[in-house]
């Protein structure tokens, strides 16, 4: 088992004394999900997100899954037709496993070369909604002819223009603002959030520990953002020739776009030998899903997937040591 020196992902949980105490406190005290700190880990995502409400709930997955069923949005028919979900295959599962769950036929739509996302989601011939994927925390706002949802997992730090019917955001391990688990779904829609918090009180709630680590988070989110773009800025001017993500965002996951999938095969064995963990990552669900065939239907997808390589990112990353691997392994 390889004990990587760098990781690609170490989650950023500023615990000090004082909050220990009040995790302690917290658990002696009964009160363990959806109270006083939950709530103001809403109060605060909302300040920074701009929406007019924030939910926070058990996940991220099961955010955009309240989401979805409570709008029902998702429960539309027209003329005995299904209403189809429209979304990326360049994601996570969650996306797809959200659909799912509303019981809609899913169909995906190709992402461009610049973002790595779906810039527009066209009318459709019955009912239909988007559920739109602000990839790796880019701030975009898609066009469209259907209900849109936003997973915006990754985005926690990024002022929305658009929030759509429901965006939904993440604090797993892997993000900015972590609480070991847990998920927070914005909303512009006062009925909507009644719905959604309905739904959250019944099946998702936060625990209070994790309220308390997402709070100790957010106290250094500005640092992390900081970080994250002089990172993206070190990587990209480290390696000209490869492709990066482009617009603006909070850069939560930073990629590049290398020539081939063989040279990234060669990056990614050398670097893994040598102790730097990279990240193939997203691999295209359809490419991974037998009951789908889009094979040579999502073309920019598939070559996107094929090759790219995330780097370690993380707020405090030995980032030349980054540089020097993935440089020795072109070589």
């Amino acid at each position: 088992m390889i004990e990587w020196k760098i990781p690609f992902a170490k989650p950023q949980v500023p615990l000090n004394e004082d909050m220990v105490e009040e995790i302690v406190a917290l658990i002696s005290e009964g009160q363990v999900s959806n109270g006083e700190f939950c709530r103001q880990v809403e109060e605060e995502v909302q300040r920074i997100s701009g929406a007019d409400q924030a939910i926070v709930c058990s996940s991220c997955t099961q955010g955009l899954i309240i989401a979805l069923a409570g709008s029902r949005v998702a429960a539309q028919s027209k003329n005995g037709q299904n209403t189809v979900g429209f979304t990326q295959s360049f994601t996570w599962d969650s996306t797809a496993i959200a659909i799912n769950a509303s019981g809609c036929p899913l169909y995906y739509l190709d992402i461009d070369y610049d973002n790595w996302m779906v810039k527009n989601y066209p009318a459709a011939r019955g009912p239909a909604f988007a559920l739109a994927v602000d990839t790796f925390g880019m701030q975009f706002n898609v066009e469209a002819q259907v209900p849109v949802f936003y997973d915006r997992a990754h985005s926690i730090g990024v002022h929305f223009r658009q929030l759509g019917l429901a965006s939904v955001m993440s604090f797993s391990p892997s993000k900015l603002v972590t609480g070991g688990e847990g998920g927070v779904i914005l909303t512009n829609r006062p009925k909507f959030a009644e719905a959604f918090i309905k739904a959250r009180d019944m099946m998702s709630r936060m625990t209070e520990v994790s309220a308390v680590m997402i709070l100790g988070g957010l106290r250094k989110l500005d640092d992390v953002l900081e970080w994250k773009l002089d990172t993206f800025n070190r990587y990209k001017k480290a390696f000209p020739d490869f492709q990066f993500q482009e617009g603006t965002g909070n850069h939560a996951v930073i990629g590049m776009l290398v020539d081939t999938n063989k040279q990234r095969e060669q990056i990614m064995a050398y670097t893994e030998a040598n102790g730097v963990e990279l990240k193939a990552y997203y691999r295209p669900l359809h490419m991974g899903d037998p009951t789908y065939d889009w094979a040579g239907r999502l073309p920019v997808t598939e070559d996107v997937g094929n090759r790219i390589i995330c780097l370690p990112s993380w707020y405090g990353v030995d980032r030349d040591a980054v540089v020097e691997a993935i440089r020795k392994a072109i070589e």
